[in-house]
């Protein structure tokens, strides 16, 4: 298209070069700030990253036009998603258990929906599906994890040169919250799941949980000695503020 999507460094010929500044939430930040644009979908978005030393800033500057003149000449390794998925999990079997499943959850959502397609191929629209996808069946905050996840596999793609760029600069659609009805229990099914409780333990879990909206990890963690029998009050501690 005539577009030649290289990075530039404004000022650097200047002598002595000068570091330049930007506003970010209201504190001026100095530094040599490295820009580029990114094509997708016919629209342009401008990119840009600092640096403390302008020679790291001209380091990046070379390997990023670097990378952009490979793929401009379509010299990327054609690796299917399910199979970069699964290199991917491999590499990350350091890290925390519960880290390496969020990881492990997004790529099978992703490889369910787009399939074996080479991951240069996948764009902002697949992940636009992805996220509408995804909504129908879960929270606004674990769609935000996977799309957060998604987008560090596809960092590692680019740096393994099976993608040109991140898909996820593409992205339009922001995961919103949509309000799901919940019927309240009658008094037929509240009755119901309590004949249905094995003992008197979990008849009590059932009987807390309907009349005053504590979760199961409250209840699990609640002992008698909880209970202010003299108020008949259940003073509920946060675990993360104490208060």
């Amino acid at each position: 298209m005539g577009r030649t999507p290289k990075a530039w460094l404004p000022g650097a010929k200047r002598e002595p070069p000068r570091p330049g500044k930007v506003i970010n939430r209201g504190r001026e930040l100095p530094g040599y700030y490295v820009y580029w644009h990114v094509w997708t979908n016919g629209q342009r978005t401008l990119h840009s990253r600092c640096f403390s030393t302008l020679k790291n800033a001209r380091l990046f500057m070379r390997r990023h036009n670097a990378k952009r003149e490979l793929g401009d000449l379509d010299q990327v390794t054609e690796t299917l998603l399910p199979d970069a998925a699964a290199e991917f999990n491999a590499s990350i079997a350091g890290l925390r258990e519960d880290t390496q499943r969020g990881h492990r959850v997004a790529l099978n959502f992703l490889c369910r929906l787009a399939g074996d397609v080479p991951v240069h191929a996948i764009t902002g629209s697949d992940l636009d599906r992805f996220v509408s996808w995804r909504m129908k069946e879960s929270a606004e905050s674990t769609v935000n994890k996977h799309i957060r996840n998604l987008n560090k596999f596809f960092k590692w793609c680019i740096q393994k040169g099976y993608c040109h760029h991140n898909p996820n600069d593409g992205l339009t659609s922001k995961p919103r919250s949509l309000p799901r009805e919940r019927p309240p229990v009658t008094e037929a099914q509240l009755a119901a799941l309590v004949k249905a409780c094995p003992d008197e333990r979990y008849r009590a879990a059932v009987l807390l949980a309907m009349t005053t909206g504590l979760d199961r990890s409250k209840l699990a963690m609640m002992t008698p000695a909880h209970i202010d029998f003299e108020h008949a009050v259940i003073p509920i501690v946060r675990q993360k503020t104490g208060k």
